[in-house]
């Protein structure tokens, strides 16, 4: 049988600087995939990979809401993963964080601009016990309230009718618009 030849996977002790940054990945991260299992078992409908600023992760179109899963490391979240460079060629790391966040807050304001609510969920959230349960909370908590904003209540006749009435029957409005 011709084949390509396999090349057995390199441990990380003896693969070089470029192999392990070479094998990060763009898209379909395990964070990612997690948070898009957990939107599947709430019955969450999502899209991925829109042509929106930045190609966020995960896309909730009807509910006009962006879920950005972020790489603690990678966008230089305030916790001990986010905190911390490589120790070769900390020039270099150090300029390249730091201008993921500046694309990342640009991208942020610009999804703002054309109406969408940004969530972010970084990767060490992922990692604590009952992450689920506050995934859940904090979904429901910023959907909710941003779809209250997007639709609010419709007028009820009691607040249509609360001005004063004529004291005449012929000369009364009507409630119910006719």
């Amino acid at each position: 049988m011709m084949g390509r030849k396999v090349e057995p996977k390199k441990k990380r002790a003896t693969m070089t600087r470029s192999e392990i940054m070479c094998a990060v990945k763009a898209s379909d991260t395990k964070p990612e995939l997690l948070v898009r299992n957990f939107l599947k078992v709430e019955g969450i409908i999502f899209q991925t990979y829109g042509t929106l600023p930045g190609k966020p992760d995960i896309i909730l179109k009807d509910r006009k809401a962006i879920i950005r899963v972020m790489g603690c490391f990678w966008h230089k979240h305030f916790c001990k993963n986010g905190d911390r460079l490589p120790k070769s060629n900390v020039a270099y790391w150090s300029a390249k964080i730091e201008k993921n966040c500046v694309r990342d807050k640009k991208n942020k304001r610009d999804l703002k601009r054309l109406g969408w609510r940004v969530i972010d969920v970084w990767e060490c959230q992922l990692r604590k016990v009952g992450w689920r349960t506050r995934l859940r909370r904090k979904l429901s908590s910023q959907l909710v309230s941003y779809n209250e904003r997007i639709a609010p209540p419709e007028q009820t006749t009691a607040t249509v009718c609360a001005t004063p009435r004529p004291s005449s029957a012929a000369a009364r409005p009507s409630c119910r618009g006719g």
